[in-house]
C-alpha cells in the first residue's frame, strides 16, 4: 500500500476545533485486498504536535462523517480529504501505524 499527501488545507469551517485538513491518496499496488484505516494515519509536526484523522471532509458545516476502515481491490486507487484533530506547523511527519511514511515540508 502506497500513501501520497497530495493537499494540506486550513480548513475555515473548523476553525476553531478543527484547524486543518488533508487529502491522501492511497494506492494498492499489490495483488491482493489490503485494508487501510484512517484512523491509524496521524502527522506530527516539528514541536511534536500531533493531528490525527477526526473525519471525513465533504464541505458541510452541520454535518459529519465518520472516517472508516476501507477494503481497497488489487491496483485500486482512491482519494479522501479528512479533517485533522489539530493544525500542525511544517515540516511535519506522516505516519501509518506508528511508521514514518515521509515528510510534509509545505
Amino acid at each position: 500500500m502506497s500513501f501520497r499527501a497530495s493537499t494540506l488545507f486550513s480548513n475555515e469551517v473548523w476553525n476553531v476545533s478543527h484547524g486543518a485538513s488533508i487529502e491522501i491518496e492511497v494506492e494498492n499496488a499489490s495483488s491482493e485486498v489490503v485494508t487501510f484505516d484512517p484512523k491509524k494515519l496521524a502527522m506530527i509536526d516539528k514541536s511534536h504536535v500531533r493531528a490525527e484523522i477526526c473525519c471525513l471532509d465533504q464541505n458541510t458545516e452541520d454535518l459529519l462523517f465518520v472516517a472508516m476502515r476501507r477494503n481497497i481491490a488489487p491496483k485500486a486507487i482512491f482519494k479522501e480529504r479528512y479533517i485533522l484533530s489539530n493544525r500542525i506547523g511544517l515540516p511535519g511527519g506522516v505516519y501509518y501505524d506508528d511508521k514514518l511514511l515521509g515528510t510534509i515540508n509545505g
